[in-house]
């Protein structure tokens, strides 16, 4: 049996076909699984939603278009490190526990959620590079307490 993919992959250049392309496999030429799954009612996991629907799940959630990258990185990278489904009530309890950190108010607009938001994810991982920095600092010199600043 053999695949075969388009020469023109809208992708650009994924090894795996995407929306607006079809897939042969064998004598038969079948539209692609992200076809279907993008008009299906279904809700894709987070990790591959943007591949699904064209845009990232946080555009959505927060109603607002804007780079997402930053925050859906974080939001991506605590859903895994806390064991949780890649879902969308995952992300929604992972942002929902930031927005509560932050001091979000209810009826705060969701522009500003977003804002503070992104605010607060770029302040953590600047955190956590500074954290990395430190540790190889501290392997250089040997020792492995913490240096208070």
């Amino acid at each position: 049996m053999s695949t075969s993919f388009p020469e023109s992959n809208p992708c650009g250049g994924m090894p795996e076909p995407c929306e607006g392309s079809e897939v042969t496999i064998g004598d038969n030429t079948k539209p692609l699984y992200f076809d279907v799954v993008k008009d299906s009612k279904l809700a894709p996991p987070v990790s591959v939603y943007q591949e699904i629907r064209g845009r990232a799940y946080g555009t959505d959630y927060f109603g607002v278009k804007d780079d997402m990258a930053e925050v859906e990185g974080y939001v991506n990278e605590k859903i895994l490190s806390n064991k949780l489904r890649d879902t969308q009530e995952s992300y929604e309890v992972v942002v929902d526990a930031i927005l509560r950190k932050i001091g979000v108010v209810k009826n705060e607009s969701n522009t500003s959620k977003f804002t503070r938001v992104k605010d607060y994810v770029q302040k953590q991982n600047r955190l956590n590079e500074l954290k990395q920095e430190q540790d190889t600092i501290l392997d250089l010199l040997g020792t492995k307490q913490q240096l208070s600043v």
